[in-house]
């Protein structure tokens, strides 16, 4: 059963700089009269594991060497590999790991070259499309790319950079100065041409790359305006150019002579695809182009076609074409005269408002994602590098819970209760509420559900002792509008809108539900976490508050935080918290009134919506990937603590010894390590101790790769 809930951190770990991963084990010492612990616990470093591929913003096409696949370059999944075997019915198979921005790509059997990524150019393995692999990084400012066998040509400002990809993991990289800021390449069929597009001036300069670990320039010419791409159909460079706008054709059969043939007046070029004499010209708002250059001073016009396009690819008789707000379209164009379209995928395929976890009977995890294009999810996280959407229900849904092998999902005016013990053939009971249902809990006994609605603004109080027969038991008229509800023992708090405020109502007689006196007002009243006697509140743009309820009729705050927050949970002192563009955020509260942030708006993929720590991993309902999935503690600091002794009596000394090695390949520098003072047990020496905490710490100055090092402390028995 899930709960925003979970064990109390005991420890924490600080690094001054950085910590690289080290080897941990804990041992929990039994003695005779008093119980010694050490206890450490470790940071959180969430690193993404997997989530779901849609198309984001596509930048670029690229056609594989087969034809059965397309390679996009997206805006936030980085390269999106998709099966275009059925043009009708265009599928994404994966996208890299990790996810990122890029622009332009170039393929090669099964290594992708992305340009203008966060890293400069990333090398991606794409031999499992599944789960496509960025090998390596070339720190770059590239604009283009190209690619010919073994090696990639990158244009990075004033300098072509030639890399050998031969061994894709450790690419050997070869620079060429263009005079100029390069801004596109591309290479002969034959492979021995290189045609590299520059402006400052507006030149295209013929490079001789026979031998490409010492290409040469081997003929420029000036074409003035701004140049941008290039591409090549035989001896002929066609060549985008804006200010003014045209495609211009230089021929490059002399290579020490290049020669502009003519300039083409078809508008704002955004990119081209070159098969044989035909050319494929994506124009900037105004549509898609088919020229034929057999006649380079006399082009003939095929198509002109009214269909958006940022760039396309072509295989066979198809037209890829891409434009970043509306995805993919496949159009068909064995008739030219009358071309059809046959397929697409558009942008937003995969997002979601909010999410549950739980694990079932049979223990498969499983996600509940809600406000899906496909109304409601239900997805298999049990490999979570690729989470699987088992079955879709077409219900509009707001809010779920899990409880068991059931689901609990509001959708308008009722409540939709799931039995997903078999989650591929979900059995689904609907329950009508007086009201529009906004949200639901449900009690850590698992017999009580709490709906909040609105029209009118109540909550209701439902026996689920019998899930397939659902009934009200009592509900309560609050005002207002009862957006959120969270549930703690006898208590539930509502977060409700119009005015914003926190309500506590008393539950402990079902039937007869008590508003609690003691509101707090709040300006969002987003979402709300309970953990014991705590209250965790996201208040959207006006920050995230804590609140002790322990007198619930005397609410106070124990913490206002200037934090964005759109939704929230909380594991021990942890708090994680999500808001749209500014992604996750991690403080630790253990000082509630010296909050530390351990993570700083961390930027996931599209706008993260809602948050849930379920066994150690994050699962954040994402505007563009539905769901990503994160590993809490990847890489964390561990240790390993033994004391001298454990059959003590009251005034016995023991002496804890801390382990600590270095597994990682780095030398660790300045890292503090910390301990608390175990319960029952008074501090003698070792270390530096702090009244304040009643902890000891040392800092590390330095530990070498595989170094191992020990500190100890002593101790008392009371």
């Amino acid at each position: 059963m899930f709960f925003k809930e979970k064990s109390k951190l005991l420890h924490i770990i600080t690094p001054l700089f950085f910590i690289l991963s080290l080897i941990v084990h804990l041992i929990f010492s039994p003695i005779n009269i008093k119980q010694a612990k050490a206890s450490i616990s470790p940071i959180p470093n969430p690193s993404a594991m997997g989530f779901f591929s849609g198309i984001g913003k596509p930048n670029d096409i690229v056609m594989s060497p087969d034809g059965t696949k397309a390679y996009l370059a997206s805006d936030p999944f980085g390269v999106v590999v998709m099966d275009i075997s059925n043009t009708a019915d265009p599928k994404v198979l994966g996208s890299q790991h990790p996810a990122g921005v890029a622009d332009k790509l170039a393929v090669s059997g099964n290594i992708v070259v992305a340009a203008g990524t966060p890293r400069g150019t990333d090398i991606v393995d794409v031999t499992n499309p599944n789960y496509p692999i960025v090998l390596s990084s070339i720190e770059s400012n590239s604009s283009d790319v190209a690619i010919n066998g073994d090696f990639a040509y990158i244009v990075s400002l004033t300098n072509l950079k030639i890399v050998n990809i031969a061994n894709p993991s450790d690419p050997q990289v070869t620079l060429l100065e263009i005079p100029g800021i390069a801004t596109g390449v591309a290479i002969s069929e034959d492979g021995n041409t290189a045609v590299v597009t520059a402006i400052t001036p507006s030149n295209i300069y013929v490079l001789d790359i026979s031998n490409p670990s010492s290409p040469t320039i081997t003929g420029t010419e000036t074409l003035g305006g701004i140049v941008s791409r290039v591409e090549i159909s035989g001896n002929l460079a066609l060549i985008k150019k804006s200010n003014p706008s045209s495609m211009q054709v230089v021929d490059v059969s002399i290579p020490s002579s290049p020669k502009l043939v003519n300039t083409i007046a078809v508008g704002s070029v955004n990119n081209m695809t070159v098969r044989g004499n035909i050319i494929y010209v994506s124009l900037d708002g105004e549509g898609l182009i088919i020229v034929d250059i057999s006649d380079p001073e006399n082009p003939l016009f095929l198509l002109e076609y009214s269909l958006a396009s940022l760039s396309n690819t072509v295989s066979g008789n198809t037209v890829l074409s891409i434009q970043a707000n509306n995805g993919l379209t496949m159009l068909d164009i064995s008739d030219i005269a009358n071309p059809t379209i046959v397929g697409s995928l558009v942008t937003g395929s995969y997002k979601a408002n909010s999410i549950s976890v739980g694990s079932l009977s049979s223990g498969k995890t499983v996600v509940i994602a809600t406000g899906t294009p496909r109304g409601t999810d239900i997805i298999d996280v049990s490999n979570p590098k690729q989470p699987e959407i088992l079955v879709s229900i077409d219900i509009p849904s707001i809010k779920s819970a899990i409880n068991g092998d059931f689901a609990y999902i509001v959708s308008d005016n009722n409540l939709k209760i799931v039995n997903i013990a078999n989650p591929s053939n979900p059995q689904i009971t609907s329950f009508e509420i007086p009201g529009f249902a906004t949200d639901v809990a449900i009690s850590e006994d698992g017999n009580t559900a709490v709906v909040t609605a609105i029209i009118p603004s109540n909550i209701y109080i439902l026996d689920i002792t019998d899930p397939s027969s659902p009934t009200i038991i009592g509900s309560k008229t609050l005002g207002g509008m009862a957006m959120e509800v969270a549930i703690s023992g006898n208590l539930a708090l509502i977060m409700n809108t119009n005015p914003a405020s926190m309500q506590t109502v008393d539950i402990s007689n079902p039937s007869s539900p008590e508003l609690l006196e003691g509101s707090i007002s709040l300006r969002s009243a987003s979402d709300v976490t309970l953990s014991g006697n705590t209250a965790y509140v996201s208040d959207g743009k006006y920050g995230f508050k804590i609140i002790d309820i322990s007198d619930p009729e005397n609410p106070f705050f124990l913490l206002e935080y200037n934090l964005g927050s759109l939704a929230n949970t909380v594991i021990g002192n942890i708090v994680l918290s999500v808001q749209a563009i500014n992604g996750l955020t991690i403080l630790d509260v253990s000082d509630v009134a010296n909050p530390v942030n351990i993570i700083d708006r961390m930027k996931i993929l599209g706008k993260s919506e809602d948050v849930v720590v379920y066994d150690n991993r994050i699962y954040i309902a994402d505007d563009t990937a539905e769901l990503v999935i994160m590993d809490l503690y990847h890489d964390t600091p561990k240790f390993i603590v033994t004391a001298d002794k454990y059959n003590v009596s009251s005034g016995d000394e023991v002496t804890y010894t801390i382990t600590t090695k270095n597994v990682s390949p780095n030398t660790l520098t300045n890292f503090n390590l910390t301990d608390p003072i175990p319960d029952g047990t008074t501090y003698i020496e070792g270390g530096t101790y702090s009244y304040g905490t009643n902890t000891v710490s040392w800092t590390i100055p330095e530990m070498a790769p595989d170094q191992t090092i020990t500190e100890t402390f002593k101790v008392s028995i009371n």
